[in-house]
């Protein structure tokens, strides 16, 4: 049995990473403006709202200042620019030609501890509030998204035009565009009764947890001794699993990357590069197609402090060449989570994916030694995305999900099936069987794309955990020339007052109620869809 330490770089902006083809050669910059005038709030104006770059590499002009981003640095000094006051900018002051994985910080108030610094700002220490976007572009192609894993701030609205003086969007997504909250207060609140209200997870302007809000710090940035889980466990929705599959004997998820109707090697088949021993079915350098077949063991797990649930992952991997045929089969792969116990929250942890911040996750994997000694890469390439589909269907509640769908129930379905449609996602009857911080984020958010630009939004639209990527629909794709403005816009305030103690519980109560609901609706609103 191998032990491996997985540390996933699963992070904020591994889902926005883009390919170009070889060759391209444009002219084509992105203009990048913002909006604050929905804002309405008297403490904020266009000369203390501020936005602040870091970039991994590319280079960018900010009101004529040029930076240039290369392994996490700018111009060879700190992490990140120096901050800009919006009242400052224009509708031409920020021109990119390329960046990777680029994050804008929005400030509120004040840019310190994000103007030129040598480190990312940390939700815990950071008194002053704000809310962030992601972008990859070169030259007319790329991708942008808006994400909330690490925290809440202040909600977004982000919209593509074709020109700086653009009326009509070709595409848009932001938290207003959701049908349960439109206000960045209403949406605060509700996230931050998730935990309870802890002063660990969310940040007040007055002591005590009183004042306004200024963050809700989510899930994913728990789990280490200095920052011990402050939001519910999935023991609860575990135990059900478990009960309803005779003591963890019995699968509770189909869990493969082939999608309905394909052939083997076929649509959502993942590529590797055999790397063993010449000769046999296999060419060196060569690059075949992996499919995995998985099934999920949900099992008791006894001790001292009680009952937790530990799960089992086992099952097989295909390769096939571009014919379609199956070339080679590996048998008796296996993962282990391991089960919560005592104050080592490591299944909680895990489903919440603290690897997103570099802890790293102790998962034990055996039977892998065959398949990795012929592909060196597919052990770190699909071990991480068969859990991660496990994980995944936990966090937004369709492992075990009873609500059926065109005949079928939801936990039923392979998890290729689920990732086909995010409308399916949280949509179960119980509606603390999920990652209920991702679950406000995902019921408040939604978007459009037109015609110009192939594919739709739906209400997945932001990231709200790590791996809301398995959909790709928190994405606005740039696929044309003709796109070079992408306009951020700060969604209204409304209220960011903390409720009276004695009110707190109902609005969690509210929030989780009303968020079902809207699932519901969504999913019963899907063309060719019933329930």
């Amino acid at each position: 049995m191998i032990m491996i330490t997985r540390l996933w770089v699963v992070c904020f902006t591994a889902g926005i990473a883009v390919f170009f083809g070889a060759g391209r050669v444009s002219a084509q910059t992105l203009n990048l403006t913002f909006d604050h005038s929905q804002l309405a709030n008297p403490a904020y104006s266009g000369s203390n709202l501020y936005v602040t770059f870091q970039a991994n590499s590319g280079s960018m002009s900010v009101n004529g200042d040029l930076y240039t981003f290369n392994t996490g640095t700018v111009n060879g000094n700190a992490l990140t620019t120096q901050s800009y006051a919006m009242s400052d900018l224009n509708s031409s002051s920020i021109s990119i030609s390329n960046v990777t994985s680029m994050i804008g910080y929005i400030s509120y108030g004040s840019s310190v501890g994000f103007s030129s610094v040598a480190a990312a700002p940390s939700p815990f220490t950071i008194q002053t509030r704000y809310t962030n976007f992601e972008l990859t572009y070169n030259g007319g192609v790329g991708q942008a998204d808006l994400t909330q894993i690490v925290q809440f701030g202040g909600g977004l609205q982000q919209t593509l035009f074709t020109s700086v003086s653009g009326t009509t969007p070709v595409a848009r997504t932001g938290n207003n565009l959701g049908t349960v909250q439109t206000t960045s207060g209403a949406i605060m609140s509700s996230l931050a009764a998730v935990p309870g209200n802890t002063s660990n997870a969310v940040l007040t302007t007055g002591s005590g947890g009183t004042g306004n809000y200024i963050r809700v710090i989510g899930p994913s940035k728990f789990g280490n001794p200095s920052a011990p889980n402050e939001f519910p466990t999935f023991t609860p929705y575990l135990q059900s699993l478990s009960e309803a599959s005779s003591g963890g004997t019995l699968s509770v998820a189909k869990l493969q990357n082939l999608k309905s109707g394909a052939q083997p090697g076929g649509a959502g088949s993942n590529g590797l590069i055999y790397t063993g021993t010449a000769g046999g079915v296999f060419t060196s350098g060569s690059t075949y197609l992996a499919n995995y077949y998985f099934d999920t063991f949900v099992q008791p797990e006894v001790s001292m402090s009680g009952t937790t649930y530990k799960v089992l992952l086992t099952g097989s991997m295909t390769m096939a060449n571009s014919a379609n045929a199956i070339l080679q089969t590996y048998t008796g792969l296996e993962a282990m989570l391991m089960a919560d116990s005592g104050t080592n929250l490591a299944m909680t942890n895990n489903l919440y994916s603290q690897v997103l911040t570099g802890q790293g996750t102790i998962i034990t994997f055996s039977g892998w030694d065959d398949f990795s000694a012929d592909f060196s890469s597919g052990n770190p390439t699909m071990q991480p995305i068969v859990v991660g589909d496990f994980t995944q269907g936990i966090l937004t509640g369709l492992v075990g999900n009873a609500v059926v769908v065109s005949g079928t129930a939801i936990g039923d379905l392979t998890s290729a099936q689920w990732f086909d449609n995010s409308l399916l996602a949280y949509t179960g009857t119980n509606a603390q069987f999920q990652n209920q911080y991702g679950g406000i984020i995902f019921a408040n958010t939604g978007g459009t794309n037109s015609a110009t630009i192939p594919g739709s939004f739906n209400s997945a639209a932001i990231y709200g955990n790590p791996y809301d990527d398995r959909w790709g629909s928190p994405l606005i794709n740039f696929t044309t020339d003709a796109t070079n403005t992408l306009q951020l816009t700060l969604i209204p305030d409304g209220s960011l007052a903390v409720p009276e103690p004695g009110s707190v519980a109902l609005v969690g109560l509210g929030a989780l109620s009303l968020l079902f609901l809207a699932r519901r609706r969504s999913v019963a609103a899907v063309p060719g869809k019933g329930t």
